[in-house]
């Protein structure tokens, strides 16, 4: 893999593009890496991505509905939430925040429903771990914690 990193800040716009659950949690967790305010719009309010918003909010985000847009606007630092962050049912916001919150200071807890407490989580924990991560998950870190 090749990366290549632009030399100043990106400023971007992209427009029409449905609701969908993938991009609405990749959306509300990139805003976290943004300077001011993220617009959203389009974000889909289901379970799984309301759950997201929850999350972002509790790292220390404001999160702002307004006229069926989704204003979010970073904390300057991380937060270290004093409760689990609750990922509800979604295999996508956990393994996402897993990547996100690998290079931050501080402890997280992410957890899950049932369901995604009984999915595998090593695929990304390894490759996470190789780089510094501390991350424990049940089964010996096969599953979720």
């Amino acid at each position: 893999m090749r990366i290549f990193a632009q030399a100043g800040p990106l400023r971007a716009e992209i427009s029409n593009i449905a609701a969908d659950k993938s991009i609405s949690h990749r959306a509300a967790i990139f805003s976290l890496l943004a300077e001011g305010t993220s617009k959203i719009s389009n974000y889909l309010a289901a379970e799984d991505t309301l759950n997201t918003l929850k999350i972002v909010e509790l790292l220390g985000a404001s999160v702002q509905r307004v006229e069926g847009e989704i204003l979010i606007t970073p904390p300057e630092v991380i937060k270290e939430p004093n409760v689990p962050l609750d990922c509800g049912n979604s295999g996508t916001a956990m393994r996402l925040f897993m990547g996100f919150l690998a290079g931050r200071e501080g402890f997280f807890v992410l957890c899950g429903d049932r369901y995604l407490s009984e999915r595998p989580m090593r695929r990304v924990a390894d490759p996470l771990c190789k780089v510094g991560a501390k991350i424990y998950g049940r089964a010996g870190g096969e599953k979720a914690p």
